[in-house]
């Protein structure tokens, strides 16, 4: 073969074993290059063509079935007869480090070889089309992925958002309780008080002619019960402003309901999209839907007894304030006695009549205590079952999240959602770390282990790179796992209140992870 002849089919062989290979080489030649070809370019045979075209034959089908160790073992001793052959070993070469890029990914430094050897890809196009269709299916699963983790991140703030509504009701329902305690002993010296007003008024019947010294000492019990009245109004006034706080809880209680029901609602159709994906947050979606509905069943009845109570509360008031009037007609009645001796008994009768309407509105005041007593009980039994499914559901956010975010990040396995991946687990950790430091009894400490989830973390990061934007990303991420794991470890000790007061450095980090700029894929490669 004449040194033109050679250099022609040098230059050609490679763009056919190329199309050979893309084809579906096989049968007795692809056995003889697997089972021949590292002979060859080991023993460096006579004829340089014939080497140079094993070891492209080789690369190609290496390339094509992605079989990455064949590559490098052969890639030395491809390189070693290239020096003795010009322009095909170009074209090998850019063959070469598109076959790379399109089995390791990088999908931005595939681009920009197409674009600069349009030859070479056109050559290539059968091989990345099929990559781009896996590549485009690879993507199709990591956006239904996302919008699951997406709705679980909802879920898991609106069950957080409720737990913190429940306290807030509790709270509220416990001083409501204490209001009405204040308010039976604002009643008891108003009680003592009708009562040593009858005894006085018993006196003054039996012995008219101490008249004047029974109507004086009336005068001074008719002061006393109109300081008790008035204290009672202002227990009522408080009262009434509990009364009014308890309405806006259980108004803002319903609203999260409707919320968390229409959260459930989407978490269920994307749960129903992600398929096999979504089952299990289709489950706690379905928990989330029933928990708002019984929510919102219990918010109307407390809506309805503090309607009654309330109504009941404006027919006492409007008692105590007859009381007072009745208690001024009391005191013309006294001076009319001090005037007068002979009309004692007819002013003393008319304020028996009074005395008695006051006492059996107290005891009125007695009963309605007792059921506002019976109500704010109930109420706090009711949150504390709410409460406890509250936090069911969010260990089951918190588990689901935790899921959804792996599988985020094992099947993003080095693309742009990987960061993501990472953001998530690391909010996941967070929630679940505050859900044991706030609630330490809710909260079992087999959900806490950090080693798993943060060494995950620190293996996505890894998969990020190594340039110099990624450092800062590396170097945070390290952080907030170590303190994840301290943090840990101050709860395994029973130290919930060191471990509450140190989230706030969680927070820090998880901002400066939410702000670090990330490397673009195949900028380290």
């Amino acid at each position: 073969m004449t040194n033109t002849s050679e250099r022609a089919v040098t230059q050609a062989l490679p763009c056919i074993c190329f199309l050979s290979a893309l084809g579906g080489l096989c049968g007795p030649s692809a056995c003889f290059v697997r089972h021949r070809s590292p002979r060859i370019c080991q023993t460096r045979t006579r004829d340089t063509l014939q080497t140079k075209s094993m070891a492209c034959i080789l690369l190609v089908t290496t390339c094509n079935h992605h079989r990455q160790p064949r590559l490098a073992s052969f890639t030395t001793h491809f390189h070693n007869a290239s020096h003795e052959v010009d322009m095909g070993i170009l074209l090998v070469r850019h063959v070469h480090q598109m076959a790379s890029a399109a089995a390791a990914g990088d999908w931005p430094r595939l681009e920009a070889l197409q674009a600069q050897h349009p030859a070479t890809a056109r050559a290539l196009a059968p091989l990345l089309a099929s990559e781009a269709q896996q590549r485009t299916r690879q993507d199709a699963g990591v956006s239904s992925q996302l919008r699951a983790l997406e709705e679980q991140g909802n879920a898991l703030d609106a069950s957080f958002a409720l737990g913190r509504t429940l306290d807030d009701l509790d709270r509220h329902a416990k001083d409501a309780a204490a209001g009405a305690d204040n308010l039976t002993l604002a009643a008891t010296p108003l009680t003592n008080a009708l009562n040593t007003l009858a005894d006085a008024v018993s006196t003054a019947t039996q012995s008219v002619d101490q008249g004047q010294a029974q109507t004086s000492d009336l005068e001074a019990q008719l002061r006393l019960m109109r300081s008790a009245l008035a204290a009672m109004t202002q227990a009522h006034e408080q009262f009434i402003q509990f009364f009014s706080q308890i309405r806006e809880q259980t108004a803002a209680v319903q609203e999260i309901a409707h919320q968390i029901n229409l959260v459930a609602l989407n978490a269920a159709i994307e749960a129903a999209r992600a398929g096999e994906a979504g089952r299990s947050f289709a489950v706690v979606a379905d928990e989330v839907k029933q928990l708002a509905e019984k929510t919102t069943l219990t918010t109307g009845e407390i809506e309805t007894i503090t309607q009654t109570m309330g109504e009941f509360a404006a027919r006492l008031d409007n008692g105590v304030k007859g009381a007072i009037k009745r208690l001024d007609r009391a005191e013309q009645g006294t001076q009319g006695i001090q005037s007068a001796i002979i009309h004692s008994r007819a002013q003393i009768g008319e304020l028996t009549l009074h005395t008695t309407a006051a006492t059996s509105g107290l005891q009125s005041l007695g009963n309605a205590q007792r059921g506002i007593a019976a109500t704010l009980a109930e109420l706090s039994r009711s949150n504390t079952v709410a409460r406890r499914h509250t936090d069911t559901i969010t260990r089951g956010c918190l588990l689901a999240h935790r899921i959804a975010a792996s599988r985020l990040g094992e099947q993003s396995a080095g693309s742009e959602h990987t960061l993501l991946a990472v953001l998530e687990t690391a909010r996941s950790m967070r929630r679940a770390i505050e859900l044991a430091a706030t609630r330490p009894g809710c909260e079992d400490m087999r959900w806490l282990d950090a080693e798993a989830p943060g060494q995950q973390m620190l293996t996505w990061v890894t998969r990020l790179g190594k340039a110099s934007l990624n450092d800062g990303l590396d170097k945070t991420t390290q952080s907030f796992v170590q303190l994840c794991r301290d943090l840990v470890a101050l709860l395994g000790n029973g130290k919930s209140g060191e471990a509450k007061s140190r989230i706030s450095e969680l927070d820090s980090l998880l901002e400066r992870l939410s702000h670090t700029p990330q490397t673009p894929l195949g900028a380290t490669q």
